[in-house]
């Protein structure tokens, strides 16, 4: 994948994603309470973020409740160089 493409998918509210779900494994709904989003389509972008391998899904039984997916960061940093040919 290009550089391009991939800053392409990292958008802001992706980027909030990660940094939220970088304080411990959280739940889509607890993602999607805590940016202020639908949950769908928190976890349409939780989905793109693994597909970048980006973040890592569990699911998990939910008390009562059946499964709930927790969202972990792969990485605690995300460090991006890049050298760009003048001419």
């Amino acid at each position: 994948m290009s550089l391009r493409i991939f800053l392409s998918q990292l958008t802001p509210k992706r980027f909030e994603l990660l940094r939220l779900a970088s304080k411990g494994g959280r739940s889509i709904a607890d993602l999607a309470a805590a940016s202020h989003r639908d949950p769908s389509a928190v976890s349409k972008d939780v989905s793109r973020l693994s597909k970048l391998g980006l973040v890592k899904v569990d699911v998990v039984q939910n008390a009562g409740h059946g499964q709930k997916k927790i969202v972990t960061p792969l990485a605690t940093t995300i460090s991006i160089n890049a050298s760009i040919a003048l001419g």
